[in-house]
């Protein structure tokens, strides 16, 4: 991942420090975290969980993942859960604060130890994702990863 936020951030660079507040400094905060090392759960990361990637039968069963793609990679299976949170009603289309419901879950599933993991991998997935759409940075994806990396909740819990 580390290696992935190194590679985006010239073509980024300009922008980043036009629309993010105190980018040099969270650019280096996230670097600092993931050069300490890893010593959690290993497993295949899709980071692209989202309700079209679904494969889904009539019985409403998830039966198959589609689109292994730029963001595929071994590490942590939190990764996964964190992406899934935050894609599954990315730009907030359905106005039914869905995110927040599907964060509660998460937590109360997995215990409130791992919003820091969460908000942590939205972040880097904010850095690394940002111009996927548009080289440039003029689409809503790029707007949502810059208000994911100025959200001040995300920094405050790391």
């Amino acid at each position: 991942m580390k290696e992935k936020i190194r590679q985006k951030t010239p073509e980024l660079l300009r922008y980043f420090k036009r629309d993010i507040v105190e980018y040099e400094r969270k650019l280096n905060d996230l670097m600092k975290i993931l050069s300490k090392e890893y010593k959690g759960e290993y497993s295949l990361i899709h980071a692209d969980f989202f309700p079209g990637n679904l494969l889904i039968n009539t019985s409403s069963q998830v039966r198959g993942l589609i689109d292994f793609g730029l963001m595929t990679m071994y590490g942590d299976p939190l990764f996964d859960i964190a992406i899934g949170w935050v894609c599954f009603d990315m730009y907030d289309e359905f106005h039914s604060n869905i995110r927040k419901r599907y964060l509660n879950l998460i937590l109360s599933t997995l215990g409130e130890s791992v919003r820091k993991e969460l908000y942590f991998y939205v972040l880097v997935y904010s850095f690394i994702t940002a111009n996927f759409y548009s080289g440039d940075c003029s689409d809503g994806h790029y707007q949502w990863c810059v208000e994911n990396i100025n959200n001040k909740n995300y920094w405050n819990a790391l």
